[in-house]
């Protein structure tokens, strides 16, 4: 018994001094590490052992290591090259003192400096060398919490600093430029991870402005900033909840001189921000059951104030107008926003030079005031908002997300009104509807529900009030009602809508339309759905040529997916009146559109067919129909656009009966420089039994080839040619047969404030020797027209030969012939259509005409007796603005009876002297020259006459003829006023 305890002595005095030793040896060697020297010869390891494995240089001036209490290291330098990149840190003081309670397993950080601290760094990465990133483990949300709740080593930090930081820092990768320079930014925290909990607080601040530049090839953004922050954040766990609380967080921010520019081929814009300032004192409490997944019923606000103002914040773009309907261009927009105490943010803001697309309104100026309440518990938004268009209200809107009831879902309620009055109708320079009636007004109310599952019903409602129609003097009105639902989770969506449109000439009629949409999770989209449209009351507008059914039915489909577009319409017409022509039954519609996202280019393929029949056109003269059937209707075209610019017109096609009347037309275009080019053909032909149309009966063949282009949206050529084929017209007592030959026409436009002006003017003189009109006709033999038959009552005359041209303002018919009363009338003449000076001018030669037989029966009792032939020269312009006569007529060949009867014309009541000396001189001998000279609306006479064998002179001087000329002219002259040639 004795020994064994004198062994378990032995052996525990044995480890006793093995712990003393291994005590000895640690306090020696913690003794040792103290010392200066030992401090040295840790950081001399340290530089070698970064100067050859990572190329790093490590320079300091004075340093001392305590592993028990911390170190300080004065004038530390590391600098760093490898790779292309370049860091480079200055520290004057990096000062950190701490004392470890190992039994505790806790760590206290007294105070931890950083003193003056320099970081440059440059970075460079080329293309395709970006690293990839590895997943690190434990860096997920659980991990982090975990680390929380469980945490191997308690800190509590006192004192964090950094004292005056400079930090130039510049990244260059793949073409982007990161520039940002950092100066006298100052941070104080301190910071505690003990069980279940965490928190952190401090403060920062910046003592001068500090610059930021990011840029590439395609934009640039620039600025300087200061701030100033004090924090106090506590996270922990408590009865099984996270417990979230940010202690009202006071931060001031300031942005001076921002600048942001983005620039490619087609457009350019930039944003200048002269200074941003934001102001907050505001915290934030919430909990969750899990960490980092929070419930919004859970958050709630608390603080006192917060102001955000923007200051001067211009805007300047150069961009084409593609899909957006407003251009913000040049202009100036100043915005202030504030967040009260009670949650109410407040923005007032004004754009300058506003411009909207394809010039419909002139640039204007428009003020937003908007205001946004929020309830504490996030439980309920109010906002409102009013928009004013150079100074004139256009738009009210409220709007309400409540979830008080039911907290998992939000009840959406509002109403939107649009209006419109005189003044802003004064800035519009091509709206039709405002010009006419200075107002309208849109009025929209919505409610609905959005679901936590993200579930959506609504419910809209919007009335239109005072729409004026360009064809309608009488106001429509327009109510919409519709219904939305939206499932999320099956990705499906319903619409349904009724539209009823009212109007006192076109009655009222009601749209209703239902679709479905499957949404995939690929971001395709699929629609069907139909369209119904019916009559509720007839129009009672007789200046429409068209009467649509009572009842018609659409059928459409959209599929939709990231790389193209198919979208087809289908529906049928059961009747289509044509007012006092006949009907179309049974009209089929089918649309198909096809688009390529990848190229931007949309197709359209378009087909109204009505084949079934017959159709009787209806005669309006005898109110019967004629025997004329309509077998079928036909359009078609193929359309394409690209890039929202190029489109292309291929194969356009409308037939009736297939050659009665045929139009083809193809044409190119670019929507954003408004160019054109156009080919159009046009076929008509008219059977005997055609009916009369504005109370002329036609018949033959007519041929309207043309070639169109447009540049710019203003410039306008039209060049092409009428070409006739035996082609007869018929109008009261008066009618031609056998129309044959080309007319060609030529016309140079320019298009400005809704009218057309020639861009030059041709001037004709009706007495000049030489004119390129006139051998024209003998170069181009193909210009030539020619009438068989003209018919007044029950004469004859013909054939009629010439050549027609049309070029500008002018009609010119040069080297025309006419047989006519036995004799021949042969010359040409011309026709100014000019608005601003109408003229018509005639140079001609007159041989033999027998009056007797160019003049109706009904004329003959009035002419006396004797010779009826006439031979004569005329020359004379018709000038219609003025209604004066200019020119000559000299009569060489014409009997006294004639004569009478033109002394009669111009004098009926026997009242002039002269005129009836001149009836008594008739009487008894006869004319032998008669020259008529008309000079600014007034007539002179001069006649030689030969009577009991004296030849014998008389004048008439100064006859007027402006009251006979100016009744035929007034109409004309008001008719060219009203058009849109200039």
């Amino acid at each position: 018994m004795t020994s064994s305890v004198k062994i378990w002595r032995a052996i525990g005095i044995g480890l006793l001094g093995v712990v003393f030793c291994l005590a000895l040896v640690i306090s020696i060697l913690l003794y040792a590490l103290s010392k200066p020297e030992a401090s040295s010869w840790l950081l001399t390891r340290l530089q070698r052992v970064l100067q050859n494995d990572f190329a790093t240089e490590l320079k300091f001036s004075k340093a001392q290591v305590n592993l028990l209490s911390g170190f300080q290291i004065q004038d530390l330098k590391i600098h760093s090259e490898a790779g292309g990149n370049r860091y480079d840190l200055e520290i004057r003081l990096l000062d950190l003192e701490y004392s470890m309670n190992w039994l505790g397993r806790s760590l206290l950080i007294k105070h931890f400096l950083i003193d003056q601290p320099h970081l440059f760094a440059q970075l460079h990465t080329s293309k395709g060398s970006t690293p990839q990133k590895k997943k690190e483990e434990g860096s997920n949300p659980e991990a982090l919490a975990d680390l929380i709740l469980h945490p191997p080593i308690e800190i509590k930090a006192e004192n964090l600093e950094i004292r005056d930081l400079d930090l130039n820092f510049q990244s260059e990768s793949q073409g982007k430029t990161i520039s940002a320079i950092i100066q006298g930014l100052g941070v104080k925290s301190t910071f505690s991870l003990l069980k279940s909990q965490l928190s952190f607080m401090g403060s920062l601040a910046t003592s001068q402005s500090n610059a930021f530049l990011v840029s590439d090839s395609l934009s640039k953004i620039s600025g300087n900033w200061t701030a100033l922050s004090n924090w106090q954040f506590n996270l922990r766990r408590q009865d099984k909840k996270w417990l979230y609380k940010l202690s009202p967080l006071h931060l001031e921010v300031g942005v001076k001189n921002f600048e942001l520019i983005k620039a490619n081929e087609e457009a350019k814009s930039q944003i200048q921000l002269a200074e941003l300032s934001l102001l907050t004192d505001t915290g934030v409490e919430a909990q969750s059951q899990d960490f980092l997944k929070f419930d919004v019923g859970a958050i709630s606000l608390a603080g006192d104030t917060s102001q955000i103002t923007f200051s001067k914040l211009k805007v300047n773009q150069k961009t084409p107008a593609k899909d957006t309907l407003i251009q913000i261009a040049h202009e100036e927009m100043d915005l202030h926003s504030e967040i009260k105490k009670d949650l109410e943010l407040h923005i007032q803001s004004e754009l300058k030079n506003l411009q909207f697309p394809d010039q419909l309104y002139s640039p204007a100026d428009a003020k937003i005031n908007a205001e946004i309440k929020i309830s504490p518990d996030l439980r309920r938004i109010e906002a409102q908002m009013d928009a004013h268009l150079s100074e004139t209200p256009v738009m009210n809107l409220l709007c309400t997300l409540d979830r008080t009831k039911d907290p998992s879902q939000w009840e959406l309620a509002g109403a939107l009104n649009i209006l419109a009055d005189m003044k802003l109708a004064q800035k519009i320079k091509s709206a039709a509807v405002l010009k006419k009636t200075g107002s309208f007004a849109v009025e929209s109310k919505i409610r609905g529900v959005l679901k936590k599952s993200s579930d959506l019903d609504l419910n809209l409602q919007t009335k239109i009030a005072k729409i004026f129609l360009p064809i309608s003097q009488a106001p429509a009105r327009i109510q919409l009602d519709s219904q939305i639902q939206l499932r999320n989770e099956k990705r499906q969506l319903n619409f349904k809508s009724d539209l009823n449109f009212t109007n006192a000439d076109f009655g009222i009629w009601q749209i209703q339309t239902e679709s479905d949409a499957n949404l995939a999770a690929d971001g395709s989209k699929e629609l069907s759905g139909h369209t119904e449209l019916t009559e509720m009351s007839p129009a009672r507008v007789e200046f429409l040529p068209v009467s649509f059914p009572k009842t018609a039915n659409f059928i459409h489909h959209l599929k939709m997916d990231p790389e193209s577009l198919h979208a087809s319409i289908k529906g049928s017409l059961p009747k289509i009146v044509l007012n006092k022509v006949g009907e179309v039954q049974d009209t089929a519609v089918d649309v198909n559109i096809v688009g390529d996202h990848m190229s931007g280019e949309k197709n359209l393929t378009l087909s109204v067919l009505a084949t079934q029949g017959p159709v009787q056109f209806t005669e309006a003269s005898a109110g019967a129909k004629s025997n004329i059937a309509v077998t079928g209707l036909e359009l078609k075209m193929m359309a394409s656009l690209k890039q929202q610019t190029y489109f292309n017109l291929e194969n356009f096609e409308f037939a009736v009966n297939r050659d009665l009347m045929k139009v083809h037309a193809d044409a190119t275009g670019n929507l954003k420089t408004q160019d054109l080019q156009a080919t159009i053909k046009t076929n008509l032909i008219f059977p005997e039994n055609f009916p009369e149309i504005a109370g002329q009966r036609l018949i033959g063949k007519i041929a309207l080839p043309m070639n169109i282009a447009i540049r710019h949206g203003t410039d306008i050529s039209v060049d092409g040619e009428f070409a006739f084929d035996q082609l007869g017209l018929t109008k009261d007592d008066v009618s031609i047969e056998g129309l044959n030959g080309q007319i060609p026409f030529s016309e140079h436009l320019m298009r400005a404030n809704e009218q057309f002006h020639f861009t030059e003017l041709v001037v004709q003189n009706a007495f000049e020797r030489a004119n390129f009109e006139r051998l024209r006709p003998l170069l181009e033999a193909s210009d030539q027209i020619s009438i068989q038959k003209i018919h007044w009552q029950e004469k004859v005359y013909g054939p009629l030969i010439g050549y027609i041209s049309i070029r500008q303002n002018m009609l010119l018919m040069n080297e025309f012939n006419l047989d006519m009363g036995g004799g021949n009338l042969y010359g040409e003449m011309f026709l100014d259509a000019y608005p601003k000076n109408l003229q018509f001018g005639i140079l001609s030669r007159l041989t033999g005409l027998d009056l007797a037989e160019v003049l109706p029966k009904k004329y003959l009792n009035k002419l006396p007796d004797g010779s009826k032939r006439i031979s004569a020269r005329t020359g004379f312009v018709f000038s219609i603005n003025k209604a004066i006569l200019d020119g000559r007529v000299d009569i060489t060949e014409i009997g006294s009876a004639q004569m009478i009867t033109m002394v009669n014309l111009l004098d009926p009541q026997f009242q002039d002297d002269k005129m009836n000396k001149m009836r008594s001189l008739l009487e008894v001998g006869y004319p032998t020259s008669v020259a008529l000279n008309f000079n600014q609306g007034y007539l002179d006479i001069d006649l030689e006459l030969t009577a009991l064998g004296i030849s014998q002179h008389e004048s008439i001087r100064s006859i007027p003829l402006s009251g006979f000329l100016l009744k035929p002219t007034v109409e004309i002259v008001s008719a060219s006023e009203k058009g849109p040639l200039r």
